[in-house]
């Protein structure tokens, strides 16, 4: 059997098949970027899907109370939760440290990009990591991981502060994974998912 995924998504996109309503009422609530994040998830999620079992759970746009906000994907394995922050961004960029950056148009040079998907990436696991405290699981491993979906994105990695993957090394994340030691059951597994 193949990972579980639950969408939590407040407006579901599933595979895009929005009305014009919906993804008019999706734009002006997530913003112009809403379609391709999402497209990009589906991606991720199929990608994951392929490689992962069903002690695998993918939660899809889950909202947290605090810090406010909706955390695309997280993964529950038995190794432990993944807060996976996925980005089709298309461009050379390099992550040292905190500091992200992208080349400019002339390829001559780095600068300083915004939004820093580095720190969106860490802030989104903090939210997740101060949830989990709250509710009793502060002792699971958990990791913030920056994924890029786009095979035309290249990033020059110098020891960045959170793991990036890019979407040729996705299977190869997958393995890894799998192969780490459990560190729940399945009972605590399923109280964690809901």
């Amino acid at each position: 059997d193949t990972m579980i995924i639950r969408d939590l998504s407040p407006i579901p996109y599933i595979e895009g098949k929005l009305s014009v309503a919906e993804r008019a009422k999706a734009i002006m609530q997530f913003g112009s970027s809403w379609p391709a994040d999402m497209k990009s998830q589906e991606m991720l999620a199929r990608s994951l899907a392929r490689s992962l079992d069903n002690s695998h759970t993918l939660l899809r746009n889950l909202k947290i109370p605090e810090p406010d906000v909706i955390v695309p994907l997280i993964l529950i394995s038995p190794q432990g939760m993944t807060v996976l922050y996925n980005n089709p961004v298309r461009g050379v960029f390099r992550a040292q440290g905190n500091t992200w950056k992208i080349m400019s148009g002339s390829g001559r040079s780095f600068q300083a990009a915004k939004p820093n998907l580095i720190l969106r990436t860490q802030l989104l696991t903090r939210g997740v990591e101060t949830f989990l405290t709250q509710h009793g699981y502060g002792d699971l491993p958990l990791e913030g991981i920056l994924v890029f979906t786009d095979s035309g994105t290249h990033v020059d990695t110098i020891r960045p502060d959170v793991r990036i993957v890019q979407l040729d090394a996705l299977e190869r994340f997958s393995a890894q994974l799998s192969s780490g030691d459990p560190v729940m059951g399945q009972e605590r597994r399923f109280k964690l998912v809901e």
